[in-house]
């Protein structure tokens, strides 16, 4: 209700009192006098409505020794509408101003109009509802859980009624009834993030309350899910095998998936490498926590095989050649073969080494040996024929002979013996070669010749 508050001044002036006691009262003292007050619209003052009456008290004095009239009136609003009003206190003109609806100083009770010429008296009133205030309550929520958003309309004049609405994000409103005040919203399907609330009251009645409104935010947290990398091995050399995960906790809702995929640290010698989420994603709902693990690279089977070989004493070393298997080809390995150190006649083993060496530790090899024979030369010795006459002593050296095939290092020499006997016949001569040492070395063809003893 407004409250409406008119002074006239002065009460008294030179002595006189401009408003006289309308009367005695039940003690037969003066009353004092009685003021009335009117409303009309601002753009309608030839039909004001009567707004009610007070008691006016005389305050004062002033400086100058005169007196106010004033009184505080508190009435109902008899006005159809919110908007601009106008008060007022008729005095001399009323009915003028009213076309003599309100007659010549309604608004003041037994006035001295001997004495005192009474002005209106005019004040603007604006009527509005009562104010309200609009609140938004949304605490955070997580990704796939409801929101409850509360909407609370508030004035100072009592409880407001009626409905409220809410927008998400400028989409289409939702309009709840307010309960004491407030309304609450439940809100589904929302993303992770930040989400714009507006709330909007449409007021209630004339002169009940005024429409509000406010804005807030609703943050949607996203749901937390721990992903771990599959540890994982392969061969040197090998394609890489998939690179897969397992959830460890949380979960997928609402038919989400997974996309993009695990990358790890490069690298193709053998060893361990770390498996990373890449581009593995859950999408913005989720805050993926990712665990890693090992991509171990195992040694590649291998080996190196010599092939078996042989020669001649004396001759020299064929190339050694030999086999290598399960080696890539772009690591360009290549064989180097020997043999343990030795040329008489006799069994060598052959062996293999690979190289470079800079990619052999990707490999498991295996060395494989085999063998170089060494075989005897084939030689002869060869016996001259030789004779001597009956009762001569044997020449000396018997006879001499030919060696064919002996390596001239060995220094091979021949002595040569006959079969015993002096009576004159056919002897045999035979060979006797030397050193020992190398003899083992060749294949030896003895041959043999006669020594003739003559009449």
């Amino acid at each position: 209700m407004p409250q409406a508050t008119v002074t006239v001044s002065p009460a008294t002036v030179n002595g006189k009192n401009a408003l006289i006691s309308p009367g005695v009262g039940a003690t037969n003292q003066p009353l004092p006098p009685v003021m009335t007050v009117w409303l009309a619209a601002a753009g309608d003052p030839t039909h004001p409505a009567l707004f009610g009456t007070g008691t006016a008290t005389r305050v004062g004095p002033d400086a100058n020794g005169n007196q106010a009239w004033q009184t505080s009136i508190t009435a109902p609003l008899n006005v159809p509408s919110p908007g601009d009003y106008t008060v007022y206190v008729y005095g001399d003109d009323g009915s003028s101003r009213t076309n003599s609806q309100v007659q010549s100083n309604a608004g003041y009770s037994r006035t001295d109009t001997t004495d005192f010429i009474y002005p209106t008296l005019t004040a603007p009133l604006t009527v509005t509802r009562w104010l309200t205030t609009t609140s938004i309550n949304a605490p955070a929520v997580s990704y796939n859980t409801a929101g409850n958003v509360t909407v609370t309309v508030t004035s100072a004049s009592g409880t407001p009624t009626g409905n409220v609405s809410l927008r998400v994000d400028g989409g289409a409103p939702a309009s709840v009834a307010l309960s004491n005040g407030s309304a609450t919203f439940t809100i589904n399907g929302l993303n992770a993030g930040q989400h714009s609330l507006t709330a909007s009251y449409a007021g209630q009645g004339d002169f009940d309350f005024a429409a509000s409104s406010s804005t807030g935010m609703l943050h949607v947290h996203p749901l937390p899910i721990t992903v771990a990398a599959d540890a994982k091995a392969k061969t040197y050399g090998d394609p890489d095998p998939a690179l897969t995960y397992q959830i460890m906790s949380g979960a997928l809702v609402n038919g989400g998936s997974f996309t993009g995929s695990l990358t790890r640290v490069a690298g193709n010698n053998i060893g361990t490498y770390v498996l990373q989420p890449g581009t593995l994603s859950a999408g913005s709902n989720y805050s993926m926590t990712f665990i890693a693990a090992l991509l171990t690279i195992n040694r590649k089977s291998a080996s190196v095989r010599p092939n078996a070989g042989g020669k001649i004493y004396g001759s020299s070393d064929p190339v050694l050649t030999g086999t290598l298997s399960g080696f890539l080809p772009a690591d360009n390995v290549t064989g180097i073969f020997t043999r343990v150190a030795g040329e008489t006649v006799g069994s060598y083993t052959v062996s293999g080494a690979a190289g470079p060496a800079s990619v052999l530790s990707n490999y498991d090899i295996t060395y494989n040996t085999a063998s170089l024979m060494i075989a005897p030369l084939a030689v002869s010795v060869t016996p001259n024929p030789a004779a001597k006459t009956f009762g001569d002593t044997d020449p000396n050296p018997l006879t001499t002979g030919t060696l064919n095939g002996f390596l001239a290092r060995d220094n091979v020499t021949a002595s040569y013996s006959r079969t015993a006997g002096e009576a004159p016949g056919q002897y045999t001569i035979n060979a006797t070669l030397a050193p020992a040492a190398v003899l083992s070395n060749y294949t030896i063809t003895y041959n043999t010749a006669s020594f003739t003893i003559r009449k």
